[in-house]
C-alpha cells in the first residue's frame, strides 16, 4: 500500500520540489490511515496544504541562505583582497601569539574570569 501512495504523491507533487525521503515519510504517514486503494487519491490530496506550507518554509530558508551565502562570498573576497594591498603585513607575528605558546600563563593570556570583581582584580 506504501508503494502505491508514494507513486501517487510523487505524480500528484513532483512540482513542489520535494526528496523522495520526504514523499517517503509522508507515505509511511498515510499508510496508517489509508486501508483501501480507493482512499488513496482522497488522502494524497489531503495533505497538499501541509506540503505546501512546507515547500514555502524550505524556499524561504533557501532564500535567506543564498542571501547570506552571497554576503560571505563577497565579505570574503574583500578580506582576501586586503592583505595583498597591505603590503604583505599578514606574514608578521603576533607578540602576544608567541605568549600564549608557551607553558606558563601570563597575565595577557589568562582566560577572563566570569564575575565583572574578579576580571577587575585580574586587570
Amino acid at each position: 500500500m506504501k508503494e502505491k501512495i508514494l507513486v501517487a504523491l510523487k505524480t500528484k507533487y513532483s512540482n513542489l520540489g520535494f526528496g523522495a525521503k520526504a514523499l517517503d515519510g509522508v507515505a509511511s504517514i498515510l499508510e496508517k490511515s489509508v486501508t483501501d486503494e480507493s482512499q488513496i487519491e482522497t488522502a494524497v490530496s489531503g495533505v497538499e496544504p501541509f506540503l505546501k506550507v512546507f515547500q514555502s518554509d524550505a524556499d524561504r530558508a533557501r532564500t535567506e541562505y543564498n542571501a547570506l551565502k552571497g554576503l560571505y562570498d563577497e565579505l570574503k573576497a574583500k578580506s582576501e583582497a586586503s592583505p595583498a594591498n597591505g603590503g604583505g603585513q599578514g606574514k608578521k607575528t603576533n607578540p602576544t601569539m608567541r605568549n600564549l605558546r608557551g607553558s606558563k600563563p601570563t597575565r595577557s593570556n589568562r582566560r577572563s574570569v566570569t564575575t565583572p570583581s574578579k576580571r577587575r582584580a585580574i586587570l
